[in-house]
């Protein structure tokens, strides 16, 4: 459907890296993939959550896209160290915030 590596961001996760798709890329292959993984209903679904989300928030929606990230480091130190009987550091934070 798209041609080679267009619209798609490599993400190094150390090990290996992956090809993770733009949004309008992601949306272009759920539609792709409708009549055999989905049914058109559920694709629907899918982007009008999406767009809702997008359109909905009083954020711009370039930020919303393609968040500018903010270092959370002392926050996450001084407003909850200690509260969790698992370690949890701030590397860890960014990880996961990065993923979602």
């Amino acid at each position: 459907m798209f041609p080679g590596s267009e619209a798609l961001t490599a993400h190094d996760t150390g090990n290996f890296e992956i090809h993770i798709s733009s949004v309008t890329r992601a949306m272009m292959e759920c539609l792709e993939m409708t009549p055999v993984h989905f049914d058109l209903e559920e694709s629907w679904l899918i982007m009008e959550g999406f767009l809702f989300c997008l359109f909905s928030s009083k954020r711009p929606l370039i930020e919303i896209l393609k968040p500018n990230f903010l270092n959370q480091e002392s926050a996450l130190i001084n407003q909850f160290s200690g509260m969790s009987a698992e370690t949890f550091t701030y590397e860890m934070y960014e990880n996961v915030r990065k993923r979602l």
